[in-house]
Order: structure tokens, then C-alpha cells, then sequence
């Protein structure tokens, strides 16, 4: 995180976060609801401005990217304060990993 934090853009930053905390948090989704297993839902509720603050950037940023990866299929989000869900073969491409 460091070396990102010093060299990476704000969308890697925000990408390895949101891997980082899959792997922790991340509760996938029963196969019954689903064809694509590759979802997780994040049981953690983190707000715009704390992943801002966790990834070195601001607000503004981190709510366009979460359109931008809602829009290649990264994240969905399915309302207003409700769980973020990451698409983990696609973070993980778009990470480069």
C-alpha cells in the first residue's frame, strides 16, 4: 500500500483497496441468486470520504470512480447506504494481478 500510496494513481489505490478488503470482508454470493460467482458482497460500510481518507484522496475522486468501475462492471452497488458489492475476476484484471 505504501508503494501505491507514494507511486499509483488514485484509481489503482482504489482498486487494491477494495481488493484488500474482498479478501477481508468479502461474503460471497450464494450461487442459488447468481451464475457469476465471482461477487462478494463487503460486509463492511465504508462511506466516499473514508475511502478517500484511506486511499490519500478526496471525495469528489473516490465517487467517480466508483461510477467508473459500477460502468466496467467492477462494483454494483445496489442503493443508497446499502452494501457495495466487488466483482473480484474483474478487480483483479483491472489490477493487473
Amino acid at each position: 500500500m505504501l508503494e501505491l500510496m507514494a507511486y499509483g494513481s488514485a484509481r489503482k489505490r482504489l482498486l487494491y483497496l477494495l481488493y484488500k478488503l474482498s479478501l477481508k470482508f468479502g461474503a460471497p454470493q450464494s450461487a442459488v441468486e447468481s451464475q457469476d460467482t465471482h461477487w462478494v458482497c463487503l460486509e463492511v460500510k465504508l462511506t466516499h470520504q473514508e475511502l478517500a481518507s484511506i486511499t490519500g484522496s478526496i471525495r469528489e475522486t473516490v465517487t467517480e470512480l466508483l461510477s467508473d468501475f459500477a460502468a466496467e462492471g467492477i462494483v454494483n452497488k445496489e442503493g443508497l447506504r446499502k452494501s457495495l458489492w466487488v466483482h473480484t475476476e474483474r478487480l483483479k484484471e483491472a489490477l493487473d494481478l
